[in-house]
């Protein structure tokens, strides 16, 4: 099954779902993704993340759409399983879809601007 180009550039209802319903049954937690090791955030966060166990607030609001995501934060995100991520609309030209702490991001690649957020609640 191929990926069939999107219409716009938000998650559908039927994305949102696949996606969730893809986590529900699949995270784990934590992330190594084909033999890789953990990524890590830089030393402060790092801290300040194993004490809360999420990423500190002023970050969390900066993880809204139409925002520029802080490139510690886009390095920190991880791509979506290629099982999932194959069964997705094809987004904008220049876009890729991030997991970051429990959230599915789309931004543009170049300039890091936040499309679109679902929360996973996990």
């Amino acid at each position: 099954m191929s990926a069939k180009p999107a219409t716009n550039r938000l998650f559908s209802d039927d994305d949102r779902h696949m996606i969730r319903d893809y986590y529900g049954h699949n995270y784990h937690g934590g992330y190594e993704h084909e033999g890789k090791k953990k990524k890590r955030l830089p030393p402060g966060l790092q801290k300040k993340y194993e004490r809360t166990g999420e990423l500190p607030p002023g970050w969390q609001k900066k993880l809204q759409r139409g925002e520029v995501m802080p490139i510690d934060v886009y390095r920190y995100g991880r791509p979506l399983p290629i099982d999932l991520e194959r069964r997705l609309p094809i987004g904008p030209v220049g876009s890729k879809v991030l997991e970051i702490e429990g959230k599915v991001i789309r931004v543009i690649e170049n300039t890091r601007e936040i499309l679109d957020i679902l929360d996973l609640g996990l």
